[in-house]
């Protein structure tokens, strides 16, 4: 029987225990109030450093940013304990997810990517989207290709915050865009090979919709 994991939520800093309960959905060892061994969070003034040690039925984890302690989390979660402290560099650390050929992930299934990066330590994600979100007014701008709604966009960005994670969208505004030309609605502004024709007015409105889209 896999051992559980709980945590003190008054002392622990308000953006770990946020984490903590979002990543409980998904790994129910987290218990929250009660469970087989303590996890307790401490910043150290190393910088870009963090560490866990087993200390009887606890668990010592430090670091001065969340997504570093999370990582000391998820290598508790998976019993691999480090023998030494680990460390990231980088402020930025994160990952571009490419949601635009083959298959769009959907919203629960990202979410479940999210909280596996949270537990490896990354605190950024780039969402790839060269036409696979929806745009008002253009009806055939992502259609059939499994776009991202606002909402769904808004609900993401939500649960990455949740978890520590800074959500960017990555859009094309020059070319990559094939996908929208499969409609003569398109034909107007199409240069050639998925390239957006310059010194077309509508060209300028369909990027000036998408900017504002995000």
């Amino acid at each position: 029987m896999a051992n559980t994991f709980y945590w003190n939520s008054e002392k622990t800093p308000e953006s770990i225990n946020r984490a903590l309960k979002t990543l409980s959905v998904r790994y129910p060892q987290l218990k929250g109030c009660c469970g087989d061994y303590e996890l307790v969070f401490e910043r150290n003034s190393e910088d870009s450093v963090c560490a866990v040690k087993q200390d009887g039925s606890k668990y010592i984890i430090s670091g001065s940013k969340d997504n570093m302690i999370l990582r000391m989390v998820g290598a508790v979660l998976s019993g691999v304990i480090p023998e030494q402290a680990d460390y990231c560099p980088f402020n930025m650390f994160g990952v571009m997810i490419d949601c635009s050929r083959n298959a769009v992930m959907t919203v629960d299934y990202m979410k479940s990517y999210l909280d596996r990066l949270a537990i490896l330590g990354y605190n950024m994600v780039m969402l790839y989207t060269e036409e696979t979100y929806k745009i008002d007014g253009e009806p055939f701008f992502g259609l059939m290709r499994g776009a991202y709604t606002m909402e769904e966009i808004h609900e993401l960005d939500e649960y990455a915050c949740s978890l520590g994670i800074e959500m960017i969208p990555c859009i094309q505004t020059l070319a990559h865009l094939g996908q929208i030309f499969r409609w003569s609605h398109y034909n107007e502004i199409n240069d050639c090979d998925g390239v957006l024709l310059v010194d077309e007015q509508k060209t300028y409105d369909l990027i000036e919709k998408m900017i504002a889209t995000w």
